[in-house]
């Protein structure tokens, strides 16, 4: 487009691949976001099962200290640990 504004083949090609580079970048752009909102979602839910299991087996464990530790236990948390004792036994006996 230097020669007085006329177009010529070179600079058709030109604009032809800025076009397409153009929406090549923005095609890699969206694929690398869903990609990174995927793992950040898949991330944060492995995050939320963790969590959640070792609150579940920090609560056993504080449980079983107690039972062990002292004397007054509450009726609740007697029972509890009866519970995880029967489904531990149960699952050995089965095997």
């Amino acid at each position: 487009m230097a020669d007085g504004g006329v177009i010529t083949g070179s600079s058709v090609d030109t604009i032809t691949s800025m076009c397409y580079y153009q929406s090549l970048s923005y095609s890699l752009k969206f694929w690398m976001e869903s990609q990174f909102e995927t793992y950040f979602k898949k991330l944060q839910e492995m995050s939320l099962g963790i969590k959640f299991n070792s609150d579940i087996w920090n609560r056993r464990r504080q449980i079983r200290r107690a039972n062990k530790d002292s004397v007054g236990v509450s009726a609740n948390q007697q029972k509890m640990y009866q519970d995880d004792n029967i489904h531990t036994h149960t699952a050995l006996n089965t095997v």
